[in-house]
């Protein structure tokens, strides 16, 4: 992606700007999860759960002996961390993330929470729309309507 390019090759500041702009655009890129974890990596102050972050996939397989509801709700949970203690953008990806996860375990009332707490958050884009269009929605699927048509 040239989004992510540009911003590898950018200098600092241009670079952070780039990347949180890949992070809000294009949430769902496997690209955007790196600019993502490349962005905490040099957040201040750094978030607790820095230690714990795991490499890409975002979202992490179950273990031995253990549900996806589980891993779900454990990774819903480092997620809420990682947004409640973040610069904006960064809380609006890992908010994101949570919110399509409790969305798709079926915990309707978390992931309506969680799509407050995006709307809510001072930036703009694909990330905040479709927050929006979840809290819109009201159904217990609600993350399925704030996905874009195509």
């Amino acid at each position: 992606m040239a989004l992510y390019r540009r911003a590898r090759a950018a200098p600092p500041p241009r670079r952070r700007a780039l990347l949180e702009s890949l992070v809000l655009r294009f949430p769902d890129h496997p690209l955007a999860v790196e600019a993502f974890h490349a962005l905490l990596a040099r957040s201040r102050p750094r978030p607790l759960v820095l230690a714990t972050l795991k490499p890409i996939p975002l979202v992490r397989a179950p273990s031995a002996g253990e549900s996806r509801a589980v891993a779900d709700a454990l990774e819903i949970g480092r997620l809420e961390r990682i947004g409640a203690g973040s610069e904006p953008a960064l809380a609006a990806f890992a908010l994101y993330h949570a919110a399509r996860l409790a969305d798709r375990g079926g915990d309707a009332v978390r992931a309506r929470a969680l799509w407050e707490r995006v709307a809510q958050l001072p930036v703009e884009g694909p990330i905040v729309q479709r927050a929006r269009a979840a809290l819109g929605a009201g159904s217990e699927n609600a993350e399925q309507s704030a996905e874009p048509r195509r």
